[in-house]
């Protein structure tokens, strides 16, 4: 619910209802291109803070356990497979992604300018 609340509220960052160029034309290629990967880029800092805020509530629980206090590290470890693993998967393949693609979108404007 959170992901479609997201999407639905930021939808013009992914230029669905906002492109008013014309469907073939470069221009709209590019700036399609540049809305897609700037959506990437915005999915990569959720997910990022995401990452961020599961290693703080494992440093909290890790430290409380010390303390004999619970303060959920058996509940931080039933949710690593399904929730943190992928997202930690899902930073690290984006981040991969997003500069193989700038690296390729740098080469090719190369070779269309000169």
């Amino acid at each position: 619910m959170l992901l479609i609340w997201l999407f639905l509220r930021y939808s013009h960052i992914f230029c669905l209802s906002t492109c008013n160029a014309k469907i073939g034309s470069t221009a709209t290629e590019l700036a399609m291109k540049e809305q897609l990967l700037r959506g990437l880029n915005w999915l990569l800092v959720l997910d990022f803070f995401l990452v961020l805020a599961s290693f703080g509530w494992l440093v909290v629980a890790v430290i409380g356990r010390s303390f004999a206090l619970d303060l959920g590290l058996r509940l931080w470890y039933s949710l690593w497979d399904p929730l943190f693993l992928p997202a930690i998967s899902l930073l690290i393949g984006g981040a991969i992604l997003s500069g193989v693609a700038g690296w390729i979108s740098r080469k090719l404007s190369v070779f269309r300018d000169g």
